[in-house]
């Protein structure tokens, strides 16, 4: 049989086992970025949850301190050694620390008491009747929640943790820090 001249290869057609070959790679790494992206969700979505875990445990601690503190603030108002808009600052915060029970939200807004406790503005006016020592257990419950935080913060930022960043929003976890106050402790 005689070939004509265009029934030759062409020198810039892809031969079929190339074509496969370079198909294949693709597929591969496609589905190596998928298995990762899916293996730090699953590690990330553990490390939330032992977040979550860390926090249940603290909270019931920190109800019973901010229910100490409101009760020193609603004294000291009556008192009238402390303006009625700190006590209605630190009301709403308490209210909001109440209302939620997602637990980014609630270190939020706890954060956000331990911050109002020791502003300059409700210190002056509080006799420090209640001890703003924590105690043992919850400077422990506390630490291993900040533990639990470093740790998920490690994950979303290793290269899996940003790749999945990329696709699916992720709120960064926020460390929570005790208000200590014992240069005006009784």
């Amino acid at each position: 049989m005689n070939r004509t001249s265009t029934e030759r290869k062409s020198p810039h057609r892809l031969n079929g086992r190339w074509f496969v070959l370079v198909l294949t790679s693709c597929m591969g790494l496609v589905l190596a970025g998928i298995v990762s992206i899916l293996y730090a969700y699953d590690k990330i979505e553990s490390a939330q949850d032992s977040t979550a875990t860390a926090w249940r445990a603290t909270t019931q601690m920190l109800l019973n301190r901010y229910q100490i503190i409101e009760r020193s603030v609603a004294d000291a108002v009556d008192r009238n050694q402390l303006p009625i808009e700190i006590a209605e600052r630190f009301r709403l915060a308490k209210d909001g620390f109440d209302a939620t029970s997602l637990p980014v939200a609630q270190i939020e807004r706890a954060q956000q008491l331990e911050d109002l406790v020791l502003s300059r503005e409700s210190t002056m006016g509080l006799q420090m009747e209640f001890n703003l020592e924590s105690s043992i257990e919850l400077e422990r419950a506390v630490a291993d929640l900040n533990r639990y935080v470093e740790d998920e913060k490690r994950k979303l930022n290793s290269l899996s943790g940003r790749l999945l960043r990329t696709f699916i929003s992720v709120p960064p976890p926020r460390s929570f820090k005790l208000a200590e106050n014992s240069d005006h402790a009784s």
